[in-house]
């Protein structure tokens, strides 16, 4: 499990919808391997892709089922489902929202030396930085780190496309790639948008987010 990369459902969620999964993997595949998820996030994921709203939730249930043989599934051990507890309950005590999936993802990140956790959760990501800032150092992405990634490889223009066809998966990333406009865009806005919400983000959880040059370096 060394540096490998694990996705939550979110991320897994609007990369499936946005057809994503392609270039997703080619920034996340380190020389140990592609990144892994949860094996029940198979299950999960599938039903939500079909209640969220998605103009085309075929299509995204079709990209899901793509990557999923991209990614390796993993499971909790009983140990890492203990720890994973003991995070939860420390959240609650601390007042902090955190679910389960994240807890389990954590907890496995913690035991077996993955290199990072890429979440688009936000209030995870926050509660992450409070409950484990010291041993979580530099290995947490945001789903705005890794579109930073991904649009440095297919290009901003590209990138929009796929995310404007499905403009609801991500309220966030649907401003930043101007959905709402039919001209072009130029790349400085997007750039400006992404760091704009980084930034905020980073007020709460700096310490544990990896920076942009070590995600780029995590590819083999």
């Amino acid at each position: 499990m060394r540096e490998r990369v694990l996705l939550d459902n979110d991320v897994l969620i609007k990369i499936s919808a946005w057809q994503l999964g392609g270039p997703l993997t080619e920034c996340l595949t380190t020389v140990f391997g592609a990144p892994a998820m949860l094996g029940v996030a198979s299950f999960v994921i599938r039903r939500k892709l079909g209640k969220i709203g998605l103009r085309d939730p075929a299509a995204a249930e079709a990209a899901f089922a793509r990557l999923c043989d991209a990614l390796l599934l993993v499971e909790p051990t009983d140990e890492e489902l203990e720890t994973a507890a003991a995070l939860e309950d420390a959240a609650n005590r601390a007042d902090l929202q955190f679910d389960t999936g994240e807890s389990q993802l954590a907890a496995i990140l913690l035991h077996r030396g993955a290199a990072l956790l890429a979440t688009g959760d936000k209030r995870a990501i926050a509660a992450l930085a409070v409950l484990a800032p010291d041993e979580l150092a530099g290995r947490v992405a945001s789903l705005e780190a890794l579109l930073r990634q991904i649009a440095a490889r297919i290009g901003i223009e590209q990138l929009r496309t796929h995310i404007c066809s499905e403009p609801g998966a991500d309220r966030s990333a649907a401003i930043c790639f101007a959905c709402h406009r039919k001209e072009a865009i130029l790349a400085a806005e997007v750039e400006a948008c992404l760091t704009s919400y980084l930034g905020d983000l980073a007020q709460a959880a700096e310490p544990i987010l990896i920076s942009d040059a070590a995600l780029s370096a995590l590819a083999a």
